[in-house]
């Protein structure tokens, strides 16, 4: 899945303890939910939205510790 802002692929970010976190447009934010819940992957998201001046505002979504960060990318990377 490309971020529409950067029209770049959107990438998981692994911390150094583990947890997994994804920045991603807000405009995105419908479509990326329904790929994690077609695909039944575990997360939340991050209520607060990010932007300067209002313009191209992101959120994040993290997953839940259990979810392997790698099928996630690949579903991601799966989807046009």
């Amino acid at each position: 899945m490309t971020d529409v802002v950067k029209n770049e692929p959107l990438r998981i970010l692994v911390g150094p303890k583990g947890g997994t976190l994804l920045w991603l447009p807000y405009a995105q934010l419908d479509q990326v939910r329904a790929l994690l819940d077609l695909h039944k992957v575990a997360y939340w998201w991050n209520e607060w939205v990010y932007g300067t001046e209002g313009k191209n505002p992101v959120t994040s979504i993290s997953l839940s510790l259990n979810e392997d960060p790698n099928r996630v990318q690949a579903l991601l990377d799966a989807t046009p």
